[in-house]
């Protein structure tokens, strides 16, 4: 007879076809040999509070009363807040906020020596807003 060959689809292994692999996985890296590499993963961002940040969305515009000296509206998207306009009240005139900040909007109305400040703020994806008066005669 001739040389001995193997049979087709055979191989040598110590270990039956019928068992569980074994766990490979690397402790360091969480990966096994077999899978793919995966990128190494950044931990997500957090706010100063550890809340995850808000992911900016379409803006929504709201009209807020700065008292009896007018009103202000404001953009806001889950993230930055924006001016859009101020409405003063007969009597009262309104000077807005330079700064393009967008996290504060300031807005200042006068009317004679009576004086109303408005002041609204972006904070953890929502906007707080206050209104404080000074020089009213009582």
């Amino acid at each position: 007879p001739g040389p001995l060959t193997e049979a087709p689809g055979a191989a040598a292994s110590s270990t039956p076809p019928s068992s569980p692999p074994a766990d490979t996985t690397n402790p360091a890296t969480g990966s096994t040999p077999n899978s793919t590499p995966q990128p190494a993963s950044t931990p997500a961002p957090t706010t100063a509070a550890g809340v995850p940040p808000t992911v900016p969305s379409q803006p929504t515009t709201t009209t807020y009363a700065a008292g009896e000296a007018g009103t202000v509206t404001l953009s806001f998207n889950g993230v930055s807040l924006a001016l859009v306009s101020t409405q003063p009240a007969a009597g009262w005139a309104a000077s807005g906020d330079e700064d393009n900040d967008t996290e504060k909007v300031e807005v200042t109305f006068t009317s004679g020596d009576s004086e109303t400040k408005f002041k609204g703020e972006a904070k953890d994806g929502a906007v707080s807003v206050e209104t404080s008066t000074d020089g009213e005669d009582d």
